[in-house]
């Protein structure tokens, strides 16, 4: 199994995660941000992320914040989202 890597990673505590990318390329948001389980806030605003966003990210049942405006997202909202019980904002 490859290191688990966050390229861009920024700042980093216990349960959040703030992210920047300083990259005028898009790029598909990694699979391995659904192994931070015990992340409440996920910060990922204006990193110009395309595609969509991974079903690995439902495994983030403790989120109570997820931000991710500013980025070139495509296709439906998620259905997992539904499964994040404790979330309390979406932006």
């Amino acid at each position: 199994m490859a290191p688990f890597r966050l390229h861009g990673l920024h700042s980093l505590s216990p349960t959040w995660l703030f992210w920047e990318i300083e990259s005028l390329e898009p790029f598909h948001m990694s699979l391995s941000l659904g192994k931070l389980v015990n992340l409440d806030r996920l910060h990922l605003s204006v990193n110009n992320i395309s595609g969509q966003l991974p079903e690995s990210l439902g495994n983030l049942n403790n989120l109570t914040e997820f931000r991710i405006d500013g980025n070139p997202l495509t296709g439906k909202i998620p259905s997992f989202i539904g499964n994040w019980k404790k979330i309390s904002r979406i932006i």
